[in-house]
């Protein structure tokens, strides 16, 4: 196995794509930003795939990246709200392990896309119980841009640069749809009265970024897309009023619903056949 492909393409399906050299310049852009994170994410994703690996799960999966992007997203999380120690590499570990053991579970027993449900499954009962928060990463965001780049915690603007030019380079169509769920988690957040300053480090913007190209990923036609992008922005800015931590939750749940609502269209449409 080629274990080099396999943790680029782990990093790279963080953004629904399986390109190792996509995935390279993603953990670019996270060590340009802070090369603590980038450690994680790289201890995060390596340690997943070992585990799979160990466990016996599909090797053909295990390259496409499918059991790496939870743990790179468990990785970066904790590199964010933790400074190094030996405590923090075995949260990563133990958290990166576990999503790779999750994310089989659900998937032999629900035939849907569970996207970073494992991730949630393991990270918001962590956040709820510790009540951290992330430590300052002192920067000067662009504001639509930083709403891509925070779906891998960071808003540096280099950083945010780089991550739109390889969503770009798969197609501008992406791009766009990206951009325009930050723009929607932007509006939402201003409609829910968050304050704007935070608003432009794209706090509101990576679930509906995610739901766009996640959707998108799926080939749902543009309807179904600014559906499911609107109802994560609403859900994530709402959640973020409240005050109560959501991840990528909104993400997930908005694409499980939008997914389900096109579902039942289809099978409707067959049973009028």
């Amino acid at each position: 196995m080629n274990w080099l492909r396999a943790t680029l393409a782990g990093i790279s399906q963080i953004f629904f794509l399986s390109n190792p050299w996509s995935g390279l310049v993603f953990l670019l852009a996270v060590l340009w930003a802070s090369p603590l994170m980038a450690a994680g994410l790289l201890l995060g994703v390596i340690s997943a795939n070992l585990a799979a690996r160990l466990a016996g799960f599909s090797t053909a999966d295990i390259q496409q990246g499918l059991f790496g992007f939870n743990a790179g997203l468990v990785g970066l999380l904790l590199s964010l709200c933790y400074s190094p120690s030996l405590l923090l590499v075995l949260g990563i570990l133990s958290g990166a392990v576990a999503s790779a053991l999750l994310f089989q579970l659900l998937r032999s027993l629900w035939a849907i896309p569970l996207f970073t449900a494992p991730f949630n499954l393991i990270m918001l009962p962590w956040l709820y119980l510790t009540q951290t928060s992330p430590l300052d990463l002192p920067v000067d965001p662009i504001p639509l841009l930083s709403g891509v780049s925070q779906v891998l915690f960071v808003s540096d603007p280099v950083a945010a640069i780089l991550v739109a030019l390889v969503l770009l380079f798969h197609g501008a169509p992406l791009l766009l749809w990206a951009l325009g769920g930050s723009l929607a988690g932007i509006v939402a957040g201003i409609l829910f009265g968050l304050d704007p300053s935070s608003l432009a480090f794209g706090i509101a913007g990576f679930n509906p970024v995610l739901a766009a190209i996640g959707l998108y990923h799926h080939r749902l036609g543009w309807g179904w897309i600014l559906a499911g992008m609107l109802l994560a922005a609403t859900a994530g800015a709402g959640l973020m009023a409240a005050g109560l931590p959501a991840l990528t939750a909104p993400f997930v749940i908005s694409c499980w619903l939008i997914l389900l609502l096109d579902y039942f269209r289809r099978a409707a449409i067959r049973g009028e056949h």
